[in-house]
């Protein structure tokens, strides 16, 4: 398997578990999104914008090369129907995205906060983006909601539950 092959293998993967909380947080009250634990965190809704803004920068830096952390502008969404639509549009153009750039393309210079490959840039978003999850599935309890799962069973999803699911 290629990096670039495992890459794919990877967001593939984790895509369920980004989805699974992004429903978690769509029955929340919006008010309960505003949580934080500490004035210096980034709020729940905050951090659910993440998944779609940090996924879109992957897409735009695999196109172009390019991504400029200063200069570019975060989307604002209004509810997290609109994050879950915008990070699995963005998901999945990265999937195929990667799954369609040659070798050479994928392990491309390009410009972010330092010269990086393409590859790199991707990996460091995309585990950037795995720990916002676990940093806002955290905050779940905390905002009235139960934790789904993400790599398995939690205290609030159940095995059996997860074996009715399949």
């Amino acid at each position: 398997m290629t990096v670039k092959e495992f890459f794919v293998y990877c967001v593939e993967g984790e895509k369920a578990g980004f989805i699974r909380v992004l429903d978690t947080l769509t029955v929340l009250p919006r008010k309960n999104l505003d949580y934080r634990p500490d004035p210096k965190s980034k709020s729940g809704f905050e951090l659910a914008h993440m998944f779609a803004n940090e996924f879109a920068m992957i897409e735009k830096f695999l196109n172009t090369g390019k991504w400029n952390m200063k200069e570019e502008a975060h989307v604002s969404y209004n509810n997290i129907d609109e994050i879950k639509s915008e990070a699995t549009r963005a998901i999945d153009a990265v999937t195929a995205k990667a799954k369609r750039m040659s070798e050479e393309d994928w392990e491309s210079e390009g410009e972010a906060w330092e010269k990086m490959k393409k590859s790199e840039f991707a990996f460091d978003m995309l585990f950037d983006l795995v720990h916002h999850r676990g940093q806002i599935s955290t905050y779940i309890r905390s905002m009235g909601g139960k934790n789904p799962s993400i790599y398995g069973p939690s205290a609030d999803v159940t095995m059996a539950d997860l074996m009715k699911q399949s």
